[in-house]
């Protein structure tokens, strides 16, 4: 089957600055497909160049096995995406500017309009002007935008910077729908490695503008090794103790938490509870410890995220990369 989005050996420098470095994805038909990294590795650049707002220095993309470069305008028709902060007039309602961007697209539909806007949650609010929006209402207009005209492909940058949660949850819902009934695939670069998580069935992850992983999201967070989550009284105490177990290749205690996690050579929890009841220590519960997305993002890039790369937390957009 054609993939819905292929990106081949892309490059894209800007001076000396190679901002994606011979970049190579594949998304199917149906997917909804998490694009991650921290900020300034190249997820913005790689998304303007798949809508051609950008040209490649070296490598092609494809949408639907049409060159973006060459078919665009046939590829547009079955195409929605945001990147970057969206343009609207400020002097018009929300509902009017929704009018003028369907009418730019040759497909201006009123009763579609209405659906859109009542789908983001908008309501009367369409009716106001668009310079009196707050920023989750501005990034909810965008949305509907977007979905303008029934894409079958939707690439997206930052969709919920801005949201609170409520809108959050709106716009997870709405992926997860179009994706459903309606086969929607969709390309979405996000700091929001929770909600990734919970929407996105596979994930890339660039630094540096190079592939670090890709894959689905399951098998991505199937540690090669057993863990086990572990709580019990004194867990700094518990962790020298079961260090030494030969069991065990590695202790570690996350930040804020009563508890430790274990990584075992072989799966025998019991050998683990037994030896920490015959220690003296009460044993609240050990349960095996999947990966998160966070978890494996830090791990893959192999060292620290520093405050320039992702604000104060991993959940803030602003990739300028």
């Amino acid at each position: 089957m054609t993939p819905a989005l292929e990106i081949k050996n892309l490059t894209k420098r800007f001076g000396k600055i190679t901002a994606v470095d011979n970049l190579s994805l594949s998304i199917e038909e149906g997917d909804v497909y998490g694009f991650l990294g921290p900020n300034g590795a190249g997820k913005t650049t790689t998304m303007a160049v798949c809508v051609n707002l950008m040209r490649p220095d070296a490598g092609e993309v494809r949408i639907f096995g049409k060159p973006v470069r060459k078919d665009f305008l046939e590829i547009f028709k079955d195409l929605g995406c945001l990147v970057e902060i969206p343009a609207y007039y400020p002097y018009l309602t929300g509902r009017a500017n929704l009018e003028v961007l369907a009418r730019a697209g040759g497909r201006l539909d009123r009763k579609e309009t209405s659906e859109l806007i009542e789908l983001v949650g908008l309501g009367d609010a369409a009716k106001r002007k668009f310079g009196t929006y707050s920023t989750g209402m501005k990034a909810r207009l965008a949305l509907a935008g977007v979905l303008l005209g029934g894409p079958k492909l939707v690439i997206l940058d930052e969709p919920t910077s801005g949201l609170d949660p409520a809108g959050v949850e709106l716009v997870r819902d709405i992926f997860r729908t179009r994706n459903r009934e309606k086969g929607v695939t969709f390309f979405i670069s996000s700091h929001n490695l929770d909600e990734v998580e919970r929407m996105c069935n596979k994930v890339a992850l660039i630094d540096c503008g190079k592939l670090v992983a890709c894959g689905e999201v399951k098998k991505l967070l199937t540690p090669e090794i057993e863990r086990c989550r572990v709580e019990c009284d004194k867990p700094a105490e518990a962790a020298e103790a079961l260090e030494k177990l030969d069991l065990v290749s590695a202790v570690e205690i996350p930040d804020g938490e009563a508890c430790v996690i274990i990584h075992m050579h072989e799966s025998r929890p019991e050998e683990i509870s037994r030896h920490l009841v015959e220690q003296g220590f009460n044993l609240h519960a050990l349960t095996p410890h999947r990966l998160s997305l966070e978890e494996f993002f830090h791990q893959k890039l192999g060292r620290p995220i520093t405050p320039e790369e992702h604000g104060k937390n991993l959940d803030r957009g602003g990739d300028s990369g």
